[in-house]
């Protein structure tokens, strides 16, 4: 019996991971106003699109692996998931990068897990909910504090 409720915890929370990710977030892009942010894993940077252009306005290099990207709901940040290339490991690498829509400057980055993939923020744009690829955890991080305030294996 055990099994069975530790299988169904298990599902309950991927599928919270990707009911967040879906309300904020694509595989590689998120969207704000007329702009959309890309991810770009190989070059460690996002790209930010004009839509009403098709241009390519501004690369913001950020250091590490890009990975999921979301826009805050107020569209002031842009979320993105960094990670390294040390594998089941947290390091200073795995983080979530907190960059300013204005400026196109990184302003914080929080700790979530180690190799943090996809994530969702919550409507009010206090919470943000990462899952960790390779510790196979989900983070709940609190983006007023930039504290990790709860922990869940998967």
């Amino acid at each position: 019996m055990q099994d069975g409720f530790a299988k169904m915890k298990r599902r309950s929370y991927l599928v919270l991971i990707g009911i967040l990710s879906a309300l904020q977030s694509t595989a590689v892009g998120a969207q704000s106003r007329d702009l959309i942010y890309v991810s770009n894993e190989g070059s460690k940077s996002i790209s930010v699109i004009d839509t009403r252009s098709n241009t390519v306005v501004q690369a913001i290099s950020l250091g590490q692996r890009a990975r999921g990207i979301a826009v805050s709901p107020d569209g002031r940040r842009v979320y993105v998931a960094l990670s390294d290339d040390v594998p089941m490991h947290e390091s200073a690498g795995d983080r979530i990068a907190v960059v300013d829509s204005r400026s196109g400057k990184v302003i914080a980055r929080f700790r979530s897990g180690s190799d943090p993939e996809q994530f969702g923020v919550t409507p009010d744009g206090r919470r943000l909910y990462a899952s960790n690829e390779d510790a196979g955890t989900a983070s709940a991080i609190d983006l007023i504090s930039g504290k990790v305030i709860a922990s869940m294996i998967v």
